[in-house]
């Protein structure tokens, strides 16, 4: 039995698995929590007094959203395949790494084996609509309490309590010492599909032998749901400062999704997912957490300048 503590760990030790490895190798993480394990443990309130959370509050003025609550958003194909990174989908999810080949010959592997495969995809989009892209965003008005960010509706009404784990060392990091916990703040919620047909395809070749083709298809998939949020990020950015153009393609505030390091618990999305009523885009969690349709991705966005990533 091997333990995870997020997703990132889960993929590195199901990766030394498949690889053969008797005694997968533990993540970095867990080599961390090892080394500390002799020190004392500090509580919950040691680690958020040693945290100098109101540096990120100095001068911060939460955002004034165009509305509250959620809202449905259709995606075009055009607009995902548009964000595609070829680099991250070539390498990343189809496998096709330079390795110890001269750049000519990679060059060469890419013309006449990944970009035509990626041009197979495209037209299978086109001539069956594979892809029915939707998704559900909204802004909601939070505060922070400890290590938690509480959502509130229009009445005032607590409707969501995401809790975070903070950092065991310095800087003692927390999620929500990027939220104000004097005043009310503003979060952005959201929730992407990008639909059933993709995997009913995913199937089929599946049961057709087609592995390849599953691969090829399945890899395109994860990576649109990917371009999906980065899609969304992009539409609230605009909403929110639509005086602030898009410097670098990079959008305001921070995405986060629930399973990563700096928010690792899964079930939070259920609440996530209520609150969107994600529902109406067809969105649902199995009883383990996974998303159904599997290919959907959900989280939240933060605009303190000061949001950023880190790892517990």
């Amino acid at each position: 039995m091997f333990y995870a503590r997020d997703a990132v760990d889960s993929i590195k030790i199901m990766q030394s698995i498949v690889s053969g490895d008797e005694q997968p190798s533990q993540p970095a993480a867990a080599s961390v929590a090892k080394k500390t394990d002799s020190s004392p443990k500090m509580s919950g309130a040691e680690l958020a007094g040693k945290a100098n959370r109101h540096q990120f509050l100095m001068n911060y003025v939460p955002v004034k959203p165009p509305f509250t609550g959620n809202t449905l958003v259709n995606i075009k194909s055009n607009d995902l395949f548009s964000l595609l990174s070829h680099k991250v989908l070539f390498e990343a999810r189809w496998g096709f790494k330079k390795g110890n080949m001269t750049d000519s010959e990679y060059q060469k592997m890419l013309e006449t084996r990944a970009k035509p495969a990626l041009s197979q995809m495209i037209d299978l989009e086109r001539r069956r609509n594979i892809l029915e892209t939707r998704a559900v965003y909204g802004f909601y008005r939070c505060r922070a309490s400890g290590d938690s960010i509480k959502i509130i509706d229009d009445a005032g009404i607590g409707v969501g309590d995401f809790r975070f784990p903070r950092q065991g060392r310095q800087p003692f990091l927390c999620l929500s010492d990027f939220v104000n916990d004097s005043e009310d703040d503003i979060i952005a919620l959201w929730a992407v599909t990008i639909g059933d047909r993709i995997v009913n395809v995913e199937k089929t070749f599946y049961e057709e032998n087609r592995y390849l083709d599953y691969h090829l298809l399945h890899g395109l998939g994860a990576e649109l749901a990917d371009c999906a949020a980065v899609f969304l990020h992009r539409h609230i950015h605009r909403e929110l400062f639509p005086e602030l153009p898009l410097t670098g393609e990079q959008p305001a505030g921070c995405r986060y999704s629930f399973g990563y390091p700096a928010c690792p618990d899964l079930n939070a999305q259920r609440d996530l997912l209520h609150i969107l009523g994600a529902e109406r885009i067809g969105l649902s969690l199995t009883e383990l957490n996974q998303m159904v349709p599997e290919l959907s991705v959900s989280g939240f966005i933060l605009f303190n300048r000061h949001a950023r990533y880190f790892v517990p």
